[in-house]
């Protein structure tokens, strides 16, 4: 398993960020006339559980848990990572909208997830950076658990933790949840709170400590049938989670790691295929649009209000369906130009100035940052 292929993660995380764009998206059914295709290609939620999946992952491949930790270098690096392009698109939010004071303090300082009825108080998706850096505290207590004496109880904690996760979670929302629709405290605390999500990240943490116990030249058609079977299952799934609803899967809990384990599957298995299929990853826009896909996600909601209220729409008449194209590939260009000229610089400029010019011990490579 080469760094190239490796890298492949990366490129899976542009589907990722355009499903939950187009989650967003009133457009999208002008788009997808057919409901159960809208179902597959707008699954924002459920995109979201990879990215908590896939952060687990990485960061386990990335840590050695027999290595010194660094707690000063490992925040530098973690801030130097999310925080830039979150701060501008908070910002820019901001501006358009206008925050109260309360409201700053928590997006600011990244809390916001943790406050029923605050989740999504500033810019909107920035609510799973606020669950994302609830897992970096978590982390370095949970590294210790991954080493190799400790990591096959560990393993079986977490697949208990995670299903202990599922049915409190289905249950509180099948008991409580029609009483408090959207919006509400409870649906809060039941989409938006590290609580419900920190199954994921440990489970995705697991099983990066697997992988990392694996010869890394370990691969194999077998890992193609595992990643084609594990993504086709999850499209399936979300593309007919209505009928799947109606046979009591629990697709309530889909954003919440109900379909974690198939896609650590496609998470653990795509690195290893041997099949030229899987190559189409490692290309280099793929690769780009995947560095580029964290813009992507966080300026969707600012871009979206600010052509909108530029009235370009009307100016140059476009209607319908060109609507969601013509904001899609102005945002995907938009999030280029965001990595290449400010997220990549500002993020170097950090780790530089903090580290004396020195690579820092925590930093991850750019496929796991």
């Amino acid at each position: 398993m080469t760094k190239q292929a490796t890298a492949r993660l990366t490129s899976t995380r542009i589907f990722a960020a355009l499903s939950a764009v187009l989650f967003h998206l009133t457009w999208t059914t002008d788009f997808f006339t057919n409901h159960s295709v809208m179902n597959l290609f707008s699954s924002g939620p459920t995109a979201v559980s990879y990215f908590f999946c896939l952060s687990g992952f990485v960061m386990a491949i990335a840590y050695s848990p027999d290595g010194v930790f660094k707690p000063i270098q490992y925040w530098i690096a973690r801030i130097a990572r999310i925080y830039p392009v979150y701060l501008i698109a908070l910002v820019w939010f901001g501006l358009l909208g206008g925050l109260s004071v309360g409201k700053w303090f928590l997006n600011l300082t990244l809390l916001q997830a943790w406050i029923p009825g605050s989740a999504l108080s500033g810019n909107p998706p920035g609510w799973s950076l606020s669950t994302e850096v609830a897992f970096y505290l978590a982390f370095p207590l949970f590294i210790g658990a991954l080493g190799k004496k400790w990591l096959p109880v560990t393993t079986v904690l977490v697949i208990v933790f995670w299903v202990f996760s599922q049915e409190m979670h289905e249950y509180v929302f099948t008991s409580f949840y029609p009483s408090y629709p959207y919006p509400s405290g409870l649906h809060d605390t039941l989409f938006y709170s590290p609580i419900f999500h920190f199954n994921e990240f440990f489970l995705g943490g697991v099983c990066g400590a697997w992988s990392r116990r694996q010869s890394p030249g370990v691969v194999g058609y077998r890992y193609d049938i595992l990643t084609v079977v594990a993504a086709i299952t999850i499209a399936a799934l979300l593309a007919y989670q209505d009928y799947f609803r109606s046979i009591f899967v629990p697709t309530n809990s889909f954003p919440n790691g109900a379909l974690a384990p198939l896609m650590l599957a496609f998470i653990y298995g795509l690195p290893r295929c041997r099949g030229k299929w899987a190559k189409v990853f490692e290309l280099a826009p793929f690769l780009l649009l995947g560095e580029a896909s964290y813009s992507v996600y966080l300026l969707q909601i600012p871009w979206l209000e600010t052509i909108q209220r530029s009235g370009i729409f009307d100016k140059f008449g476009i209607t319908g369906s060109m609507r969601l194209v013509f904001y899609v590939l102005t945002l995907v260009m938009l999030s280029v130009a965001m990595f290449k000229l400010v997220e990549s610089p500002l993020r170097k400029a950090i780790r530089s100035l903090s580290s004396g010019g020195k690579k820092l011990q925590h930093e991850l490579p750019p496929w796991e940052s």
